[in-house]
């Protein structure tokens, strides 16, 4: 164990706090909403396009929630943030599982990686509705 998971109760707690972690399933986003349980977060939402898979949401519900020592829970719920129409859907889900949401980590993220001449059109408008659009209509509904 490195020397924060074992002292993670002396930088912050989250005791009975509820977040929602998009691009939860892997990556910074499966640390933070791990950080966010051993914090002691009543409950960690998290999010990606699908549910099942490596990449899914179901296996990184399953390994958070078999993390030693929490009180809280970690819920999936599979929406594409890039979406109006599934952030919306996202949004009823989570008033579902809890009344109000403390905490919005917007970590779904896209890039194009290739050089920049020949980058398709269709690619910045990708980029754009995940990276922008998707975190404006997240925090505004």
């Amino acid at each position: 164990m490195t020397e924060f998971s074992t002292n993670i109760d002396r930088f912050f707690r989250l005791d009975g706090k509820v977040a929602l972690v998009t691009g939860g399933s892997r990556g910074l986003g499966l640390h933070t909403a791990t950080a966010f349980l051993k914090a002691g977060a009543k409950v960690v939402i998290i999010t990606a396009r699908k549910a099942q898979g490596e990449q899914g949401i179901d296996q990184a519900v399953e390994r958070l929630n078999k993390l030693p020592g929490i009180t809280g829970r970690a819920v999936g719920v599979a929406a594409n943030v890039a979406q109006t129409e599934d952030i919306q859907r996202l949004v009823e889900e989570v008033k579902k599982i809890e009344p109000k949401l403390h905490i919005l980590v917007a970590n779904a993220g896209a890039t194009w990686g290739g050089p920049f001449e020949p980058t398709p059109d269709w690619s910045s408008q990708k980029i754009l509705d995940l990276n922008v659009r998707g975190v404006f209509n997240l925090a505004r509904l």
